[in-house]
């Protein structure tokens, strides 16, 4: 059984990206390298979360001070709350991707 269908990394890792950069307008380097590190070790849903989202989503804040404020110690309840958001089908919507749960099954 594989732990994600063939392709499907790639595209996770393209997807954080193209994210950081397309919906937050993040662009970068080290920001867009933490967004997507934020991805893949805390929960690749994370921006999903409301309060997180809200502070993402606020393109006229440069995003240092964005990311400074969604690291401060009063986020805490969001980032408990975002780490709900895990799996692969957090990366992005699965079976637009091409894939099915079937895929998983294979070698």
């Amino acid at each position: 059984m594989n732990l994600y269908p063939k392709g499907y990394l790639q595209l996770m890792i393209a997807h954080s990206a193209q994210l950081a950069i397309e919906t937050f307008r993040i662009h970068d380097l080290a920001h867009i390298k933490l967004f997507a590190g934020l991805m893949w070790r805390i929960a690749p849903g994370f921006h999903k979360e409301p309060q997180i989202n809200a502070v993402l989503r606020r393109t006229d804040v440069p995003a240092r001070d964005r990311f400074d404020r969604i690291l401060q110690p009063d986020f805490a309840d969001a980032w408990a709350r975002a780490t709900d958001l895990r799996g692969f089908r957090h990366w992005l919507p699965f079976a637009e991707a091409g894939f099915t749960d079937q895929d998983l099954d294979e070698d």
